[in-house]
């Protein structure tokens, strides 16, 4: 029950984030990032109608449409964040008839990276907002084309009409909110790496290893390759440690082995013991 409750209360709070992120940035100001929000957006600005009202309008009959065509593997938490954000979005847009921020390129930025927050907690907890997430499921379910080229042509339409219909600068900054959106999203999925993951060649790999399991206290993984030139089996160290770290390993790998080949690489996520649990 405590795990169902704050996956429910964490798909509120990234539906939360997004309808913030639309209503006090990006709505006021036309700027359409794609998806039945901003298509819900301009059919706003056109018709006066309520916004929140017309995501409902947009998102009810694609989702009936997608358990239709897809089942009902699309599970209740499309429903839950489709009708949150539906909500929270008729709620801000009373507190919010004109954007916090005057200019429209720091509106972009603001409103592009906050639905990219919201909608990366959403993700994250295998949810979804719906929306022309699910046409283009629908299209890569009819058509075979790929999801993420189906969701590029639907979003692509949306944010083109809004340059046609509105302004075309406005296209350019959707594409940016879009961008930055995406962006946010990934780091919300994979985090900042904090963590790096280092493969080390020496000729001398049991003083290393002991070197890294005791004075760094870091678990160690032998992996066995072959040398390119001298086509003899060589083990290669892998170890994985915190940011601040890598300075001191590097120094006392210099210390056991000055021509050690060291590679150092971010680990955008590490599970597992003296690491993030699962």
């Amino acid at each position: 029950m405590k795990l169902w409750l704050k996956k429910y209360a964490l798909l509120a709070l990234g539906s939360l984030i997004v309808s913030f992120g639309l209503a006090a940035f990006l709505v006021p100001h036309k700027i359409v990032a794609g998806g039945t929000t901003g298509l819900a957006t301009i059919l706003y600005h056109l018709t006066g109608l309520p916004i929140g009202l017309l995501v409902l309008c947009l998102d009810i009959p694609l989702l009936l449409w997608a358990i239709h065509e897809i089942g009902w593997r699309l599970g209740a938490n499309t429903l839950f964040s489709t009708g949150l954000i539906a909500f929270f979005l008729q709620l801000f847009a009373h507190f919010f008839p004109v954007p916090l921020a005057p200019d429209p390129l720091l509106s972009t930025l603001y409103g592009g990276g906050l639905c990219g927050l919201g909608l990366g907690i959403t993700f994250r907890l295998k949810g979804t907002t719906g929306g022309t997430d699910l046409l283009a499921a629908i299209i890569n379910h009819r058509s075979g084309l790929g999801l993420g080229s189906s969701l590029f042509i639907v979003d692509g339409i949306i944010i083109a009409a809004s340059g046609l219909i509105f302004d075309f600068s406005l296209l350019l900054y959707g594409l940016i909110a879009v961008l930055l959106s995406s962006q946010a999203i990934d780091w919300v999925q994979s985090g900042l790496s904090r963590t790096k993951a280092v493969f080390i060649i020496s000729a001398v790999p049991e003083a290393l290893r002991e070197l890294i399991l005791h004075d760094l206290g870091r678990g160690v993984t032998l992996l066995y390759g072959e040398g390119g030139y001298s086509r003899r089996e060589r083990p290669i160290l892998l170890a994985v440690v915190g940011q601040g770290e890598v300075s001191r390993l590097k120094s006392l790998v210099h210390q056991i082995d000055d021509r050690a080949f060291v590679i150092v690489s971010p680990a955008a996520e590490v599970l597992g013991e003296g690491f993030k649990l699962p």
